[in-house]
């Protein structure tokens, strides 16, 4: 118990630093933006949470085959498939409200270093329209999967689902978070998206003052629906 208390305190301190290292990173940016400062000082210091990371392999086409066609729960599969066609990460999924289902897009809430809200903004591709609709009417409650408990059901649901796709694909290096890879690489090998495009869509920090500050994260619209409109899974 004492162990995973202090495991637990680990990875909140590590999640801290990183948050603050972030917002004075942003911060100093800003000064070398304005000539106020040559340099930005924490251009070369590591996040905490990337050193520590595991690296995940993508599935390939046949792990997917095995995946879609097998007999694993409605829910699982679908959350499966809103992976591969965004590339949202779990608790992402786990935290869409069916009110954040809008003209064909997915907004997930965001907030900034002044915690005011804004949205990422994922279009929904048309090989998920019916995966969507078949939630929204079929799963209680206002989330879209599961009871939506993202501080207390992550966890739960993750090894849960996990599990059960082991069953099906014998691999260790992969797991649900796999499909997160597969969307990336999908959209960087057989799309014509502009970088900054597909950092927005992965939902990676925008390292541009011009973009983070002055023009408040906003995307073009139409360029977002083009990529994922490229994407070219069967599933």
């Amino acid at each position: 118990m004492e162990l995973r208390k202090k495991e637990n305190y680990e990875i909140l301190n590590t999640q801290t630093i990183n948050k603050h290292m972030t917002y004075y990173s942003l911060f100093f940016k800003y000064l070398q933006y304005e000539e106020i400062i040559k340099e930005n000082p924490l251009n070369n210091i590591i996040s905490l949470m990337e050193e520590k990371g595991t690296n995940k392999e993508e599935y390939s086409k046949k792990d997917l085959d095995l995946i879609f066609s097998s007999d694993m729960e409605k829910p699982y599969l679908n959350m499966c498939k809103v992976a591969l066609y965004t590339g949202l990460r779990i608790e992402e999924v786990l935290s869409i409200k069916k009110e954040n289902i809008k003209d064909n897009f997915i907004n997930i809430d965001l907030k900034d270093t002044n915690t005011k809200k804004h949205q990422r903004i994922i279009p929904i591709h048309k090989n998920l329209l019916d995966t969507i609709e078949y939630q929204i009417k079929t799963n209680k409650g206002e989330f879209l999967f599961f009871k939506g408990n993202v501080g207390n059901e992550v966890g739960n649901v993750g090894k849960r689902l996990n599990r059960r796709i082991r069953e099906v694909v014998l691999s260790k290096s992969k797991s649900f978070h796999s499909l997160r890879k597969n969307f990336s690489q999908m959209i960087e090998l057989e799309t014509d998206a502009e970088e900054k495009t597909k950092t927005y869509l992965m939902g990676h920090t925008n390292d541009s003052i011009t973009h983070t500050i002055y023009n408040r994260g906003k995307f073009n619209i139409k360029k977002l629906v083009d990529c994922i409109e490229q994407i070219n899974y069967e599933y």
